[in-house]
């Protein structure tokens, strides 16, 4: 009988806000377009800022509470699908053991109860992994809903006409610091955080 294997891996959210920023390529062609036509007014060129992936993401609170709930969920549910598997094993071992002492019918009902029980190991291993992914999916869409609302807010208080994502292996190669904007979007990002856990703190107090 062979091994049964764990078709599970734990799903990790590090660096999923990433995600939420579009590359805006067109933008970077219309600034380079400006920038070789001489006729252009520097007035007119647009207002552009940028914000490091990487930076961020390891800078927001709830991005980083998030991250260890769900990994301690995943993990969680990957042990309970080991103990699982190792009862089926065992199953298997007992029946293999047992096997040459049955009657051709006691052997084909006991295989068929055996493949019973692998079957709905799949179906709980299909299942577990769904779940994770719709949670991962939920988590990052309250997570994109916190980012947009900031750079929102980011964006009319500089009056900013494009903002790009600066991470690795990004189309962005070179932004100057004064064009980043990535301290204040975490700023305003864990000021909304932390008062949303003060606020339910008070109200479990009361």
């Amino acid at each position: 009988m062979q091994k049964l294997t764990l078709p599970i891996a734990v799903i990790a959210l590090a660096g999923v806000i990433g995600l939420f920023f579009l590359q805006l390529a067109g933008g970077n062609e219309e600034i380079q377009k400006m920038s070789e036509d001489p006729t252009t007014e520097s007035s007119s060129l647009p207002k552009v800022a940028f914000v490091q992936i990487d930076s961020l993401v390891a800078k927001y609170d709830r991005h980083q509470a998030l991250s260890q709930e769900f990994e301690k969920e995943a993990q969680m549910a990957e042990l309970k699908l080991k103990a699982r598997q190792s009862e089926l094993e065992k199953d298997f071992e007992i029946y293999s053991q047992r096997a040459a002492g049955l009657t051709p019918e006691q052997r084909r009902e006991a295989e068929l109860d055996l493949q019973r029980l692998q079957a709905q190991f799949q179906q709980q291993t299909q299942a577990t992994q769904q779940e994770l992914m719709l949670k991962q999916q939920e988590l990052s869409i309250s997570l994109k809903e916190d980012l947009d609302a900031v750079i929102d807010r980011v964006q009319k208080e500089k009056s900013l006409d494009l903002i790009l994502s600066q991470e690795a292996g990004g189309n962005v190669l070179y932004a100057g610091p004064s064009l980043d904007i990535t301290t204040e979007v975490v700023t305003y990002l864990n000021q909304e955080y932390n008062k949303g856990e003060t606020s339910a703190e008070d109200g479990e107090a009361k």
